[in-house]
């Protein structure tokens, strides 16, 4: 038994949508039908790096983008709880629900996103 994946590699990159940084969002690398493994990471500034502890397997994975963005209305949490900041998908579902990335997955290369409207 070992502590992993065997052959792991991490994997970082930047993802943008119509040219710009996504500010606050989630990224997610899911195996072949989906299926082995699924990895991913918060996005930051347009950033996002799958941590350390986590590294993937070299292959092709799908990838889900999501970017909850701030609608600018509030929603009620439940009796007695504090009103939370509603959010929607700013990013089309061929980018998440229904997504149609794919990424190919190899050691020392950045994977970057250009998402469009």
């Amino acid at each position: 038994g070992g502590c992993g994946p065997a052959g792991g590699v991490p994997v970082r990159g930047t993802v943008t949508f119509d040219g710009t940084p996504i500010p606050a969002g989630i990224i997610a690398f899911v195996g072949p039908d989906g299926g082995p493994g699924v990895y991913g990471g918060p996005i930051r500034d347009g950033r996002y790096e799958v941590p350390a502890d986590r590294m993937m397997p070299p292959g092709t994975y799908r990838v889900q983008v999501s970017w909850p963005k701030p609608t600018g209305k509030t929603v009620s949490a439940g009796e007695g709880g504090t009103p939370m900041p509603e959010t929607a998908e700013a990013i089309p579902a061929r980018y998440n629900a229904a997504t149609e990335l794919t990424a190919d997955v190899r050691r020392g290369a950045a994977v970057d996103f250009a998402l469009t409207r």
